[in-house]
């Protein structure tokens, strides 16, 4: 009879077995609790009188997931090491789950649920293959930007792209960042990057070649489109533009998201 089936004796509960067998086992790695070897109950009840201990913190260490995997212990050292690990360069999936000595799987739904805790998850974006900081990816992006002459000399967006590694993973949100008020740069609609503080200048120039070629009014969602834009961005642009006399000769309506030409009327 083995040692953990000789302290089981008596009529006991299910609860009664699974939570002296539990305060008595010797976790060391991560294991799933539903089918730990000589339990003397039911995978499902050892599970739940588990996630009781725990939470009692009878039994230090938490789950990952949902089918009953479990790391003892206290991993907090392990993600902060990981996580200063992701701050210098992306950690591959294979690295992950070596350290916190899970499945893939299981190892990005256990690093999802340290930073979700830590409120950080947005500040990380999971490929594939790698987990990425977003600080990181953000110097990377801001390092290649930083040696371009974007008044003299024409740089484009896929040119820039092609000096990025993790192409796959720059593309996925270069568009979000490019679009934000805090970047430094816009992507116009010819696919040009150009400085942002360039943007209003080079708005009046766009409304006064379209009152050239005719046009009486102009939508803020083809100025939008012209800029790589929110409209509430070209809204805000516009307005200033006409508070300071710089541009002339317009009404701006704003509840049609649109300006038209005075002189038209």
């Amino acid at each position: 009879m083995s040692f953990f089936k000789k302290i089981f004796g008596g009529r006991k509960t299910p609860e009664q077995k699974a939570e002296e067998f539990l305060l008595n086992f010797p976790f060391e790695d991560p294991v799933q609790i539903t089918n730990l070897p000589e339990s003397p109950v039911d995978g499902e009840i050892l599970k739940q009188v588990m996630e009781r201990l725990v939470a009692e913190k009878k039994i230090a260490g938490r789950f990952v997931g949902k089918k009953g995997w479990f790391i003892p212990g206290d991993p907090t050292p392990i993600f902060e090491q990981i996580l200063k690990q992701i701050e210098q360069e992306p950690i591959t999936v294979d690295e992950l789950s070596k350290a916190l000595k899970l499945s893939k799987k299981r190892s990005i739904l256990a690093l999802k649920d340290e930073l979700r805790r830590k409120q950080r998850i947005n500040e990380y974006i999971f490929g594939e293959e790698k987990v990425y900081s977003q600080r990181y990816l953000k110097q990377t992006w801001e390092g290649v930007l930083s040696g371009k002459d974007f008044v003299e000399d024409e740089i484009m967006y896929e040119d820039i792209l092609e000096e990025l590694p993790h192409r796959e993973i720059f593309e996925g949100i270069l568009e979000k960042w490019l679009s934000d008020e805090k970047s430094a740069v816009v992507k116009l609609a010819s696919g040009r990057l150009m400085l942002r503080d360039m943007v209003p200048e080079m708005v009046v120039e766009h409304v006064k070649r379209q009152w050239e070629g005719g046009a009486n009014q102009i939508m803020f969602d083809e100025i939008a489109n012209e800029f790589g834009l929110p409209e509430e961005q070209v809204t805000k642009i516009i307005l200033d533009l006409v508070n300071s006399n710089e541009l002339n000769d317009v009404t701006v309506f704003t509840t049609d998201r649109m300006i038209k030409r005075r002189s038209s009327f």
